[in-house]
């Protein structure tokens, strides 16, 4: 589970943010390209949180990504049950289906 007091400093403010748990995977960035960005620097790389989501969509895409991320670096400091209203009035975009996949 992601830990806020671990977030990376290049997480803009908000509700999501990535910690040193990130193993640089690249599922975030191909999920929510437009959220997640990559820190490259002394032969390592991470993500972060380059963008806050601002639409519904958006936010209900990064709920998404955390919950797949395969070492739960990503962390939401909204608890999970009020960001659930995203997915009760939008619906599944099938990401998880996606991951599954590749």
């Amino acid at each position: 589970m992601a830990n806020i007091a671990n977030k990376f400093s290049e997480n803009v403010p908000g509700q999501f943010y990535v910690d040193n748990q990130c193993i640089d995977c690249d599922l975030c960035r191909q999920c929510a390209p437009t959220i997640f960005k990559r820190q490259f620097a002394g032969g390592m790389g991470h993500s972060y949180v380059h963008r806050q989501p601002l639409t519904p969509r958006e936010k209900m895409v990064a709920l998404d990504t955390m919950r797949a991320c395969p070492v739960e670096a990503i962390g939401c400091t909204t608890p999970v049950e009020q960001t659930d209203e995203y997915h009760d009035s939008l619906g599944s975009i099938g990401l998880f289906n996606a991951v599954a996949v590749a």
